[in-house]
């Protein structure tokens, strides 16, 4: 088997693992289009719609709950938020 990640491939082993180390990918919004192709019989599968991109998960206590409306300058920092699409 082979998979293809854009132009970059690499090949399943005997084990069925496989791994492909990318270089840094930007972050967007364009999905990616990942194929397994079986070598033997040619039969291929694609997964759609993958994105790169850097994941931030928070975690906490209530203290992570902060409302815009106690911060210095709330109203226009709310404002701004447009700026920050992603």
């Amino acid at each position: 088997m082979m998979i293809m990640i854009g132009s970059f491939t690499t090949t399943v082993s005997e084990d069925g693992l496989w791994r492909r180390i990318l270089p840094p990918q930007p972050a967007d919004l364009r999905g990616h289009v990942i194929e397994i192709v079986n070598n033997d019989t040619g039969d291929t599968t694609r997964l759609v719609n993958i994105l790169f991109g850097d994941v931030y998960i928070c975690g906490g206590q209530s203290n992570m709950q902060f409302s815009m409306p106690s911060t210095t300058n709330g109203t226009e920092e709310a404002k701004r938020g447009d700026d920050y699409p992603h």
